[in-house]
C-alpha cells in the first residue's frame, strides 16, 4: 500500500487525472441514476364513480350507492366495500383481497355493473377505474 501511495505522490499528474475520471463517472452516474420515493405498489381497490346530476345525496345514495353494494355483494375476492354518496356524485370503493387477480376481479365488478338495469335514468353509467399509487419523484 506504500508503494502505490508513494508513487501517486511522485506522479501528481496521475492523481489528477485518475481524480477527474472518478468526478466524471460520478457526474454520469447522477444523471442517469433513477430514483424513486417509494417502491411501485400494485394496486389492490377498484373505485366505481358514478354522476347523477340533479340528485341529493340521499337520492344518489338510495338510486345508486345501494344498488352497486348489492350487485357486488357476494362476489368472491371482496374484501371490503364502502361507498359514499353526495349531492349528483357516488363513489363504491371495492378492495379486493390479497393474492386475487387484478384483472380478473376488476373485470368481474365490471360485469355485476353492467348487469344493474335499474339505475336512474339521468344518471351516468358508472366509471370503473383501479385505485393505482403513483408517487413522482
Amino acid at each position: 500500500m506504500h508503494a502505490l501511495s508513494r508513487w501517486f505522490i511522485h506522479n501528481p499528474v496521475a492523481a489528477n487525472l485518475l481524480m477527474g475520471l472518478i468526478l466524471v463517472a460520478g457526474i454520469f452516474t447522477m444523471t442517469s441514476m433513477r430514483v424513486e420515493g417509494f417502491p411501485p405498489l400494485p394496486p389492490s381497490s377498484v373505485t366505481v364513480e358514478t354522476l347523477y346530476p340533479g340528485a341529493t345525496a340521499a337520492q344518489v345514495d338510495r338510486g345508486i350507492s345501494r344498488r352497486i353494494e348489492m350487485a357486488l355483494e357476494g362476489m368472491p375476492g371482496i374484501k371490503r366495500i364502502s361507498a359514499a354518496s353526495y349531492e349528483g356524485y357516488s363513489t363504491v370503493t371495492v378492495q379486493k383481497v390479497t393474492g386475487m387477480d387484478m384483472d380478473r376481479f376488476q373485470n368481474e365488478i365490471k360485469t355485476r355493473i353492467d348487469g344493474i338495469t335499474t339505475l336512474p335514468g339521468r344518471a351516468e353509467r358508472p366509471s370503473i377505474t383501479r385505485d393505482e399509487l403513483t408517487i413522482e419523484a
